[in-house]
């Protein structure tokens, strides 16, 4: 008779960059205290952080545990430097745009050559007034006030900033994305 090999044990891996700016993300816009563990670590990461210290989150690291008071956004006409994070400032558009507050995203050098129409059109129609002085994260104005309705997605890059808007919707909001062919 064979017994099963027992394999028993705890291990930790780093955290992932995607799931770490999600976290954050949603621990702001929820009611109450989020207690975060495992986030990454890096430039990214401090980017949304700072960004939403700006925003009048409250955001205290003890150790590995992250806790972040969420609720409701309060500082508007909020500078928000995304550093070179275009995760920071997509899903961050889309929070803001949702929002009942004003902010402006500014980014480094290479942030400051992506392109940020692509982020700001579906935003536009679903009811956020953006204004965009260049085609680019710095510089770009976001403001909603709420009001937020659908919009249609043609890109993988876009249904996440739009879908960021949701908690403010002032009515049912729906996100319908293409197929790519």
């Amino acid at each position: 008779m064979n017994v099963p090999l027992k394999v028993s044990g705890k291990i930790r891996v780093p955290g992932d960059k995607s799931i770490s700016h999600r976290a954050l993300l949603l621990s702001a816009i929820s009611e109450g205290t989020s207690a975060v563990r495992g986030l990454l670590n890096s430039a990214d990461l401090r980017s949304t952080e700072g960004a939403l210290r700006m925003l009048g989150v409250e955001i205290e690291r003890a150790d590995d545990v992250v806790r972040v008071k969420g609720g409701k956004l309060a500082c508007a006409g909020a500078t928000l430097d995304c550093g070179n994070s275009g995760t920071t400032a997509r899903l961050l558009a889309g929070i803001v745009a949702g929002s009942p507050v004003e902010a402006t995203f500014i980014g480094d050098a290479s942030l400051s050559r992506r392109p940020m129409q692509r982020v700001a059109a579906p935003l536009v129609r679903m009811g956020a007034a953006v204004q965009v002085d260049r085609p680019t994260p710095a510089g770009a104005c976001v403001d909603s006030r709420g009001g937020m309705t659908s919009a249609e997605c043609r890109s993988t890059d876009i249904p996440s900033p739009s879908g960021w808007t949701t908690p403010w919707a002032g009515s049912t909001s729906a996100r319908r994305s293409r197929r790519r062919e």
